[in-house]
């Protein structure tokens, strides 16, 4: 229930349910009734909301004074208009996390976040100004992030906040928060978008009444030259302001800055991840939340980046290897943790595809065009629970990562040049292992080009079934690898270099 009063009598008739709602990311909720408590003040009732958070709160326009004077919330000239609207904000109180707490955003709902609240409003507080989203889009982190983007091009402030409960943890100077955050943009005023684009961090005891905090000053690893502050709006207080379009890492000494903002570390604390802009050109993603004890011996890894690493072929994206980075070393890390799929199919890792570190931090899969045999869309996906991944001290891996691409090389395209020309089947050729005695032992680039592991006549009628073959004079193949064929099937090609990749083969050549 909401308590609405007016500086003026109304005409009852014209308030109904109809007039009021509650708006937060994830859906509006409707009035269900709305009662006259007297000339001026009205009680307003909702369905209980299924999500905690900061609502923002609706009332009008079309409702009239008793002597039928249109609802003017801006007290302009123009009433009765969209921007008449009251606007207010209403907190419904959520469950906090306990601590220690790691939220790497592994589904899409965003309702589903317990002791997440989120709110967005714009400048004139008469509409909402933007979305918070989990995403799939914004690499490299796992499949999903948390998004908050905008609808236009206004001042907008967008609230996410995390409630914690520090009561087990009460009076501690221990206390970490680790976040990557990073800023994309689309406006081609970059530098200008830039600074309207500006990420904030607010902490207190109140989920309505936090200080802004946060500065080089209270960071615990500052030691790589990484844009990270600025002082954006010119306030006097430091914003995070990450260079663009890359994830940058956040760890500060949570105790300081509740410290800095005069708030205990007893009860319930809030952190809230804010962000000021105006572009709706403008995106910020945050991903890899962790605040922790760091008295505790126990703190789990995290997949910080995956990064696929491009062949770079013309015309194609063929992914040779995958470079995937943890946030400190791990160790129990092997090939088996990782499920490789094709086409929503498992496939097996080849003998010569092996997963490589030299810190155990930094690990990459080397050799995977032995196992991407074939084009197709593919997904790499790490499962903590089968996996007995740990840290340098002791902690679990407890979340992992789905990562997709689609490998789009060309059929017979056998050097990865991005054609499929007289070169591919020189190459074939000169590999020896048409058609021989040993099973399994032909690779693309020998040849398989239908993913059996054997070089036949099949992956060359498959390829050239493609028509992505690549030449200037057409030769007529009275007889071929395929055997007799007719004299009207034409397979386009250079005569003097299929001369040179069959040489040791029974072809008849038509010159």
């Amino acid at each position: 229930k909401v308590t609405v009063t007016f500086d003026k009598p109304i005409d009852a008739a014209t308030f109904t349910a109809e007039d009021a709602r509650l708006e937060l990311t994830g859906g509006k909720i409707d009035a269900a009734n709305v009662q006259q408590i007297d000339e001026q003040a009205f009680d307003v009732y909702f369905p209980t909301p299924e999500m905690a958070g900061l609502y923002n709160f609706y009332v009008g326009p079309s409702i009239l004074a008793t002597n039928q004077i249109p609802m003017n919330q801006t007290e302009d000239a123009f009433n009765g208009l969209s921007d008449d609207v009251y606007s207010g904000l209403i907190f419904v109180d959520l469950d906090p996390v306990q601590i220690p707490y790691t939220q790497t955003f592994t589904s899409p709902d965003i309702t589903t976040l317990g002791g997440w609240m989120f709110h967005t409003i714009n400048e004139s507080g008469t509409r909402a100004g933007g979305e918070w989203r989990i995403t799939g889009d914004f690499d490299p982190f796992g499949e999903y992030h948390l998004q908050q983007t905008q609808f236009a091009d206004c001042w907008s402030q967008h609230d996410g906040i995390l409630a914690l409960d520090v009561n087990r943890l009460a009076n501690t100077t221990d206390l970490v928060l680790e976040f990557d955050m990073s800023r994309t943009s689309n406006n081609p005023r970059k530098s200008d978008g830039g600074s309207r684009n500006m990420g904030q961090l607010l902490v207190g005891s109140s989920a309505t009444s936090m200080v802004q905090v946060g500065g080089p000053e209270f960071l615990l690893d500052t030691e790589d030259g990484i844009e990270r502050f600025g002082d954006l709006n010119g306030d006097g207080i430091t914003d995070l302001v990450p260079q663009f379009d890359d994830y940058v890492h956040y760890k500060f000494d949570l105790d300081e800055l509740l410290a800095a903002s005069g708030t205990e570390v007893n009860g319930t604390i809030y952190v809230n991840f804010h962000r000021l802009s105006f572009y709706s050109t403008d995106v910020t993603v945050f991903d890899n939340i962790r605040i922790y004890d760091s008295s505790e011996t126990t703190v789990a890894p995290i997949v910080e980046s995956v990064t696929l690493h491009d062949r770079n072929v013309p015309n194609s994206t063929v992914i040779d290897n995958i470079e995937i980075q943890f946030d400190m070393p791990v160790q129990g890390f092997e090939l088996d943790d990782l499920k490789l799929e094709r086409d929503g199919q498992q496939i097996a890792f080849a003998p010569a595809t092996q997963l490589e570190s030299t810190d155990n931090q930094h690990w990459v899969i080397a050799g995977l065009l032995d196992s991407v045999l074939l084009p197709g869309e593919y997904k790499l996906t790490l499962d903590p629970g089968s996996s007995q991944i740990f840290g340098n001290n002791g902690g679990l891996l407890d979340t992992g990562f789905s990562q997709a691409w689609t490998d789009s090389r060309i059929p017979g395209d056998a050097n990865f040049d991005g054609m499929f020309n007289s070169r591919d089947l020189v190459l074939i050729f000169q590999a020896n292992e048409y058609e021989d005695d040993v099973s399994g032992n032909s690779t693309w680039s020998e040849g398989d080009w239908n993913g059996d592991g054997d070089f036949t006549t099949a992956d060359l009628v498959a390829a050239f079934q493609a028509g992505s073959y690549v030449a200037a004079v057409d030769v007529v193949l009275h007889k071929s690898l395929f055997g007799e064929m007719p004299s009207h099937r034409r397979f386009v090609a250079r005569n003097a270099d299929i001369d040179a990749a069959i040489a040791d083969n029974d072809w008849d050549k038509d010159h």
